[in-house]
């Protein structure tokens, strides 16, 4: 940098020398010093992250975060932030809670009007669901084959949501007087073929309470050996949302 001029605009920062001569050769010199700030700077996020690193825990969930650190610029405790994001969202807040999915932007703006920008995604799971049941029928389009059987099935598929899966059922009062029938090794055999806790089932057949089961996975369910009776089901991820 050079300049015969006396004063000096639009300089950046650094260090600067002037000699000033007159006439007769004389001579007089400065040394000037352009001091700038650090640059502003969004350094470091960090975003919710759930069970498979979703930002949120279920599918239309409220339930995420941002937070931001900002260094640099002029006046750290007068930043300005605002906030951008789905359906309208707007802040200028630092840090969000409460968000849902979607791509969220900030600028932040010192107090000489420096900026960074930064942006920052929010996912979340496919909504848990049980997509499809099946229960087989017999000859007149019964699912169980004589009045009294034990012979009827049902199987799920269930699809998005969070790995593992976990299944709590409930019977209504006809399945419960038909499993009531059964002996109490009878009783237990049957839990352990379709997986499900002996102590929920006992307990369930005397106060009608849901019965868990005993594995976890991530494609579907099935029950074999059924009695006439309604079955009601809860799947749930390990996130905690839930499909019936």
């Amino acid at each position: 940098f050079t300049s015969t001029d006396q004063n000096l605009t639009g300089l950046s920062a650094g260090t600067y020398n002037v000699t000033v001569t007159d006439e007769n050769d004389c001579e007089v010199t400065g040394e000037y010093i352009i001091t700038e700030p650090a640059e502003l700077d969004i350094s470091s996020f960090t975003l919710s992250s759930y069970e498979d690193g979703y930002g949120v825990t279920c599918n239309g969930a409220s339930d995420g975060t941002i937070s931001i650190v900002v260094e640099g610029g002029a006046d750290a405790q007068a930043y300005e932030f605002a906030w951008t994001g789905p359906n309208g969202f707007t802040s200028t807040d630092q840090n969000l809670t409460g968000l849902s999915a979607g791509t969220y932007n900030v600028t932040v703006t010192d107090e000489n009007d420096c900026s960074d920008t930064g942006e920052y995604i929010i996912t979340e799971p496919a909504e848990l669901v049980i997509s499809s049941s099946n229960v087989p029928e017999f000859e007149g389009g019964y699912e169980v084959t004589c009045n009294g059987a034990f012979d009827g099935s049902l199987s799920l598929v269930v699809e998005g949501g969070t790995d593992s899966y976990s299944y709590s059922w409930s019977f209504n009062s006809e399945a419960i007087a038909n499993l009531s029938t059964l002996s109490p090794t009878e009783l237990e055999a049957f839990a352990t073929s379709n997986s499900l806790s002996l102590s929920d089932l006992s307990i369930a057949l005397n106060n009608t309470y849901t019965v868990s089961s005993t594995t976890t996975n991530n494609t579907g369910y099935s029950l074999t050996g059924l009695p006439a009776g309604e079955y009601t089901v809860v799947v749930q991820d390990e996130n905690g949302c839930s499909d019936t």
